[in-house]
């Protein structure tokens, strides 16, 4: 029923059952200036449906369902100059009000703020704010920074090998009679393993196996 009505100024369908608005229900329309569709149904407006309206100045929204933002961020880019009232729907306010705050006119951006400032509930409020993917903390299990000495390649491997035995006295940590502490080595070779030819051939032999 617009069509026709090429130099329409001031358009006010306030208080009706209109539940969207479309592409081409406006498109007709390039004289008009006010728009006011309060206490409506409306759930869903084309992001495209006010491009033509190039002198539009008012849009009354008030007390709507609208619920998406991109749409609203579409047309705020087409017309950064108008005054538009977006109070009492069910806006959720989410990331792509934050990813348009540094490119929407500062009259959008005060319209944006005062909205979702004024959002119920720690839910919503946490949807407003831009929240980090790594916010949570990740406690990780303490884990010692003390350096670990690794004994040398071949003392390290097969320690039962070759008859290799350890001191069986607890506590002493191999102290002489004198009483002065010695430290106590890994390893020692027990006397029984040293071989007999050994013994009997080369003296210097026996005494590199006793160390």
């Amino acid at each position: 029923g617009l069509q026709n009505l090429k130099s329409l100024q001031s358009l006010d369908l306030s208080f009706n059952g209109i539940t969207q608005i479309g592409l081409s229900d406006l498109q007709n329309c390039p004289q008009l200036e006010n728009l006011y569709l309060k206490s409506n149904k409306i759930f869903s407006i084309h992001p495209e449906a006010f491009k033509d309206l190039k002198k539009l100045q008012v849009v009354d929204l008030s007390n709507n369902v609208l619920t998406a933002i991109l749409p609203m961020m579409v047309i705020a880019l087409e017309l950064p100059h108008l005054e538009v009232d977006l109070a009492d729907n069910q806006w959720h306010c989410d990331y792509s009000v934050a990813a348009f705050q540094n490119v929407i006119s500062d009259s959008w951006r005060k319209v944006w703020t005062g909205i979702c400032s004024e959002s119920v509930g720690d839910e919503e409020a946490y949807r407003w704010t831009p929240q980090s993917r790594s916010s949570r903390e990740t406690h990780l299990p303490h884990r010692p920074t003390k350096p670990v000495k690794s004994l040398p390649p071949g003392r390290a491997e097969r320690p039962q090998a070759g008859g290799f035995e350890r001191p069986d006295t607890p506590g002493t940590e191999g102290a002489p009679a004198g009483g002065r502490p010695h430290r106590r080595p890994r390893w020692a070779r027990s006397p029984r393993d040293v071989p007999a030819a050994g013994r009997k051939g080369d003296p210097s032999q026996d005494l590199t196996l006793a160390v």
